[in-house]
């Protein structure tokens, strides 16, 4: 009973993180530009019913439970919402903005809802964290200062008083890290960065990816399996006892 103990206490642990997972995706449901995720499972290894035993099949195996591997994300395009505010900007298909944190280090992003920091040498576009948002060649956004009559626009607009965004994208972006703050980080399997030629839409924002019907459906799922591995853990926690009891 002691293989039934472990299969149910490592369920346990896998429904557990794939909660963790359900209720941040809830409680994004709100975030501009979130992107939902989802835990992938994978079997532990099987072993043989006692094969040396006469009259059972050598081929049935049993399994010892599952285990998180990896969470994914869901980068399916999101609705847009209509905000009429001079700052916020939604791309229209594949890409992600990008910010830079006050390190230096660059992070991606879907969330247009951006912002103005006036300082001594201009007004810059920053996200709500205050990082700064770059521009096609990396370079900060520097807003001009002789008229508020502007277009935020990709890098493939054209026209008068148009401020360029740079828009990029990956090769792989469901392999992208996620950062936290709603941002990501490239990894070694998510490809070359390139400019990605997706229009950018001023005055929108994209919404949450997270369905909360399904979230909540996906909940009381995971509740339901997690409450059964630890019945499992107890049953065999008894009958070890049970066993216990007998060899005394």
């Amino acid at each position: 009973m002691i293989t039934g103990f472990y299969t149910g206490a490592q369920g346990a642990r896998s429904f557990q993180q794939n909660m963790d997972v359900i209720s941040n995706n809830i409680a994004n449901v709100n975030t501009y530009g979130y992107k939902p995720q989802r835990l992938s499972f994978s079997d532990l290894i099987r072993t043989g019913v006692r094969p040396n035993l006469v009259g059972i099949d050598p081929s049935l195996e049993v399994g010892h439970g599952q285990r998180g591997i990896e969470t994914a994300i869901d980068m399916a395009m999101s609705a847009v919402e209509v905000t009429d505010h001079t700052y916020d900007v939604c791309i229209q298909g594949n890409g992600f903005f990008a910010v830079a944190a006050p390190g230096g280090d660059i992070y991606y992003t879907r969330d247009g809802n951006f912002h103005v920091s006036v300082e001594a040498d201009g007004e810059y576009l920053v996200n709500s964290m205050g990082w700064y948002v770059l521009g096609p060649d990396e370079q900060l956004v520097l807003l001009p200062a002789d008229t508020q009559d502007f277009i935020l626009a990709g890098p493939d607009a054209s026209g008068d008083n148009v401020v360029y965004l740079g828009v990029f994208e990956f090769a792989n972006p469901y392999a992208l890290s996620l950062a936290g703050q709603n941002l990501y980080s490239p990894s070694e399997t998510s490809g070359a960065i390139t400019p990605s030629s997706a229009p950018v839409i001023q005055g929108a924002l994209e919404r949450s990816g997270v369905n909360l019907a399904k979230e909540i459906v996906s909940m009381i799922r995971t509740q339901r399996a997690y409450q059964l591995s630890l019945r499992t853990v107890s049953i065999a926690d008894e009958i070890e006892q049970m066993t216990n009891g007998m060899r005394t």
